[in-house]
C-alpha cells in the first residue's frame, strides 16, 4: 500500500516524501502517501526498528491500527508512548507488537547501534544501548568489522560475515 524509507540524512527524496530533516523517519515518509479520507484500522505498519514518538504519532493520525517492529530501541523506542494521552488516541487505539526475540530483531537493534557507533561513538544512543543493551555492542561491533552497512557496504554483501554474531 505504502512504503518509506529514513532520508533524515539525504538531501532529496521522491515526491511527497521528506528528507534532509530530522522529521524524515521512514514511517512517516510511508504514512504521508495514505489518503487522508480513508480509515486504515484493519492495516499494519511493519517496521525494522521499534517507532520513536514521532512515528507512534504519525500512526496513530494517520489511523493505522497496529505497528510491528523486528528491533528494540532503547534510545528513541516509543512503544507505549502514547497510551490515554488524549481523546482523539483513544478514538484511533493503536497495537504495537515487537521486539521478535530472534536473529532479525537483533540484527536491526545493532544495525541502528553500528550506525551510531561509527558516527557519535560517544554519543547518546550508543550509551543508551551501553546501559539498557549492553550485550548489543558486540553484535554491532561484529557488524562494522565485517564491513557490514554501517560501513557503506549493502546489507546482503555482509550479512554472512556476521550472522554468527546475531
Amino acid at each position: 500500500m505504502a512504503e518509506g524509507r529514513n532520508r533524515i540524512y539525504e538531501r532529496e527524496a521522491p515526491p511527497g516524501q521528506l528528507a534532509n530533516s530530522l522529521l524524515a523517519h521512514a514511517e512517516v515518509n510511508a504514512l504521508v502517501s495514505l489518503d487522508p479520507e480513508r480509515r486504515y484500522e484493519d492495516h499494519v505498519l511493519y517496521t525494522a526498528l521499534e517507532p520513536c514518538l514521532l512515528c507512534v504519532g504519525a500512526t496513530v493520525m494517520a489511523t493505522v491500527g497496529r505497528i510491528r517492529y523486528a528491533g528494540a530501541d532503547p534510545y528513541g523506542g516509543g512503544d507505549g508512548g502514547l497510551t490515554g494521552l488524549n481523546p482523539h488516541v483513544e478514538r484511533v487505539p493503536l497495537r504495537l507488537e515487537g521486539p521478535r526475540e530472534d536473529a532479525f530483531g537483533t540484527l536491526a537493534s545493532a544495525l541502528l547501534l553500528a550506525f551510531f557507533l561509527r558516527r557519535k561513538p560517544d554519543g547518546h544512543v550508543v550509551r543508551a544501548y551501553s546501559e539498557r543493551m549492553p550485550a548489543m555492542t558486540a553484535v554491532a561491533e561484529a557488524i562494522l568489522a565485517a564491513g557490514g552497512p554501517a560501513a557503506g557496504q549493502t546489507l546482503p554483501a555482509a550479512l554472512p560475515a556476521f550472522w554468527a554474531a546475531l
